[in-house]
């Protein structure tokens, strides 16, 4: 079974693109914050940071790594996300 929050994922990932988009891309944008930018981009920026934590536990990052994920992300391909970007601050 597919977490709800894997799927969300999925559909901001699928909603950038025409082509066919993985569970493992997803996964890899999220540990990395690289990518293709459009990915990258819709999936920090349409993702809540409740899905977003959901998924990175899911598959074993811990909140420092999504943030570092995140950061990277904002570099490389101008994702932004206000609630990561208040949670950054706040920590």
């Amino acid at each position: 079974m597919t977490l709800p929050a894997i799927v969300t994922g999925l559909n901001a990932l699928s909603n950038s693109t025409r082509e066919a988009v993985t569970e493992n891309e997803l996964f890899e944008i999220l540990k990395t914050g690289d990518g293709k930018g459009h990915l990258v981009r819709a999936l920090f920026e349409d993702c809540s940071l409740e899905t977003l934590e959901k998924i990175a536990g899911y598959i074993g990052l811990t909140p420092k790594q999504l943030l570092h994920a995140y950061s990277n992300a904002k570099k490389r391909h101008r994702a932004s996300n206000e609630e990561l970007d208040r949670y950054v601050d706040f920590n």
